[in-house]
């Protein structure tokens, strides 16, 4: 990508309110701030990609999406869900059964991993009509049924319910689920589902999501990589672009004097480490703390207030570094992997 000016903001650093309307003043008052979101270069590339395949698959049925904590994953997924299912609402027509996307936020303990479990909340995020509410929890019986009858029914109802998107996020916990070993196994199942179903699999999660990819020399048909990549300060394109978001959101706040955040690109860096979800939650939480305030003018005061806290910096950054190592492994192996 090349670099832009910094006087222009490109259509893909857009910001946008979180309930996608544009910030604004009436009669020269804020008006409440409800946080801002930007739809920066990767994030729109990586979506278009998405949306590609979930139109016209050649052959891919699961995306493996993963990237660094606050790299905006969780934003891609839900922008991702809302194009698809915008236009489905025509297809469907009157049918009150179809959901034409599924999202399951998978976030239960160690304990509850396994794949019954996930099944079963994959059903319950369906609304399945037939489902037992007491019957949904961790460790109890879905209507008697085995493992295979459940994987049966998770079928049948995404057919049914015409479900053409399935969304898992915090997915690197699957590696960690019970009933399978190996992840080529793991793989060869979300593939059976996305095949006998029709539905389009995306599994998003941290670098761990890595350890389900196959190793050398293994087959990994229909599977495809998706990296989130945060943007680097040794790479000009990167830094060009970085700076340019920081621009990009200092010009949508709702307050009447824009403050210099430009100016603060290196320090905005080192709180985000280059992750755009990161510095999206950092500069969102300065703003509210601004406007609570009742200052005119977001200072470095309100900017180091609301940073991280080194230590969790220290985490987020050591993670991510090693992240990347086990992608540049994988580079070797998935070539088509995109950044």
């Amino acid at each position: 990508m090349s670099a832009l000016g910094l006087t222009n903001i490109p259509k893909s650093l857009s910001p946008r309110r979180k309930d996608h309307t544009a910030p604004h003043l009436q009669n020269g008052t804020p008006q409440p701030f409800e946080g801002l979101v930007i739809d920066h270069s990767r994030w729109v590339e990586a979506q278009a990609s998405m949306m590609g395949l979930i139109q016209n698959a050649c052959g891919i049925s699961v995306v493996l999406l993963f990237g660094p904590t606050g790299s905006g994953k969780t934003v891609l997924e839900q922008a991702v869900r809302r194009q698809h299912s915008e236009p489905c609402g025509s297809l469907t027509g009157n049918d009150q059964s179809a959901v034409p996307s599924c999202y399951v936020q998978w976030y239960a303990p160690i304990a509850a991993l396994s794949l019954r479990e996930l099944n079963t909340q994959t059903l319950v995020a369906l609304n399945e009509p037939h489902l037992d509410n007491e019957a949904t929890g961790v460790g109890f019986p879905y209507h008697g049924l085995d493992g295979a009858d459940i994987r049966r029914s998770l079928r049948m109802a995404l057919k049914k319910r015409k479900t053409r998107l399935l969304i898992y996020d915090g997915a690197e916990r699957f590696t960690k689920m019970a009933g399978l070993s190996g992840g080529q196994s793991h793989l060869d199942y979300f593939k059976s589902i996305a095949s006998l179903s029709g539905t389009f699999l995306l599994l998003a999660g941290t670098y761990e999501l890595l350890k389900l990819l196959p190793r050398r020399g293994q087959c990994v048909r229909g599977i495809l990589p998706v990296h989130l990549a945060r943007y680097r300060a040794d790479d000009p394109n990167d830094w060009s672009t970085f700076r340019e978001m920081i621009l990009a959101f200092q010009r949508a706040l709702p307050i009447r004097k824009s403050p210099a955040l430009i100016d603060q690109a290196e320090f905005l860096y080192r709180g985000s480490l280059g992750c755009v979800g990161l510095l999206t939650y950092w500069l969102n939480s300065a703003m509210a703390l601004t406007m609570k305030s009742s200052s005119k003018r977001m200072t470095v005061e309100h900017l180091k207030a609301t940073v991280l806290p080194k230590h969790a910096l220290d985490r987020v950054e050591q993670d991510i570094r090693e992240g990347e190592g086990l992608v540049a492994n994988h580079e070797e192996l998935n070539p088509f992997t995109l950044k």
